[in-house]
């Protein structure tokens, strides 16, 4: 555990060993997660993509009710959308 400190604007500054080791760049974008009142959760957000993409693939792989899998997104998102005849 390595103990860091909440500067002016609120910035926290990661220390270089752990830029160095986890191989982080300056302008690289992370993800905060509050977990709770006193815990916060720092991630790549490369890392969280790549999980939910490892999860979601081959989802519908099973389903015999969906032929076309992009037809089906295309369909369930236009329900949605405003203004579009289905959902008027």
């Amino acid at each position: 555990m390595i103990k860091v400190n909440v500067s002016k604007g609120f910035t926290i500054k990661l220390p270089n060993e752990v830029t160095k080791q986890l191989n982080i760049h300056e302008g690289e974008s992370l993800l905060l997660d509050v977990f709770s009142k006193n815990t916060l959760i720092l991630s790549r957000i490369l890392e969280e993509r790549e999980k939910l993409a490892d999860e979601a693939f081959g989802m519908w792989q099973e389903r015999k009710d969906i032929s076309d899998e992009v037809q089906y997104v295309n369909d369930v998102r236009e329900e949605w959308q405003p203004g579009t005849k289905k959902n008027d």
